[in-house]
């Protein structure tokens, strides 16, 4: 009777541990596949997402353009209207009568010296291509003037200070390049502009005094009145440019490096004092590959000198023609 017993207690305490096996078995399974089942599901939603966000920059940067008759232009991180064609050189924009005359003067001084003077300047960076064109630029000994965004990784915040380091003028653009956000109205504008000044004295330890209007100071997108902006500005001693050149590389049609290039070469030759519009971004591969070419034919012309923008570098601005 006591060997029954024994035998069937150790029959129940079989089936105790086959349960629990069976239970720890069940519970490995469920914790190996929820997870992978939630991870594919996640993965299936952020791909749906990702291609219902390039559809909706799709449709905005089109409806943009339809509205503003600009090209647009999409950066990384936000849906804009591009800086688009050179405003200075179509039929709705001219240089203001001051800024004629302040031409005429800096013509016979150029005219004087025997030279004529080229800006470079870089619109929307810190990008990927930053650094490619620092080297070409410090390759031939050229110093530049860089526009930039507001970026806080850590790769932007090393190439505000490399601009910085290497001579070249940090000048700002704005906050965030939004411009629905920009041009909403004058605090909001106030505050992009602001904002961006701190930002790049607290990255670089240089307060930015130079600015470039997103678009460019006659673009059509502003609910704000342009007059005040550039009250703003000069109550905050803060000069603003826009371009008289342009090198064609924000207008979306992919033109390789040697139309760039030629754009630049051939818009420069109209003008004593050119200020020269090109991008630094991810997507702007040619710029940089037309830089080298640019940049050795200028410094092969005895008259041109290649020089940063400053407070008193000659400033090209628009307006609208009447």
């Amino acid at each position: 009777m006591t060997a029954e017993m024994n035998i069937e207690e150790e029959n129940r305490r079989r089936r105790r541990i086959n349960r629990i096996k069976k239970i720890i078995i069940c519970l490995v399974i469920i914790c190996i596949t929820v997870p992978t089942a939630l991870s594919g599901m996640l993965m299936v939603k952020v791909v749906m997402l990702e291609k219902e966000l390039e559809e909706l920059r799709a449709k905005t940067s089109k409806t943009l353009t339809a509205v503003n008759g600009q090209t647009a232009d999409s950066h990384a991180t936000d849906i804009i209207v591009g800086d688009g064609k050179n405003a200075a050189d179509s039929d709705l924009f001219e240089v203001t009568d001051v800024d004629r005359a302040a031409q005429d003067a800096e013509i016979v001084n150029n005219e004087q010296e025997g030279r004529r003077e080229v800006y470079l300047t870089f619109d929307d960076g810190p990008s990927s291509n930053t650094d490619e064109i620092l080297d070409v630029l410090k390759q031939y000994n050229v110093k530049a003037t860089f526009f930039v965004v507001a970026k806080t990784d850590e790769e932007s915040l090393r190439r505000y200070n490399r601009i910085v380091d290497e001579g070249h003028t940090l000048a700002m653009h704005s906050y965030t390049h939004i411009y629905n956000q920009i041009y909403a109205d004058m605090e909001g504008y106030k505050k992009d502009v602001l904002s961006l000044q701190e930002f790049l004295q607290e990255v670089t330890g240089i307060k930015p005094v130079i600015y470039r209007f997103p678009g460019g100071s006659s673009n059509t997108i502003m609910n704000v009145d342009v007059q005040e902006c550039i009250a703003f500005l000069e109550e905050q001693q803060i000069t603003y440019f826009d371009w008289n050149v342009s090198s064609g590389d924000a207008t979306g049609n992919g033109y390789p490096a040697s139309t760039l290039a030629e754009n630049v070469l051939n818009g420069c030759a109209k003008h004593d004092v050119s200020i020269v519009l090109m991008h630094d971004a991810n997507n702007k591969d040619a710029t940089v590959a037309s830089l080298s070419t640019i940049i050795e034919t200028f410094q092969e012309m005895d008259d041109v000198v290649l020089l940063p923008l400053t407070e008193d570098s000659y400033p090209v601005r628009h307006t609208k023609k009447q």
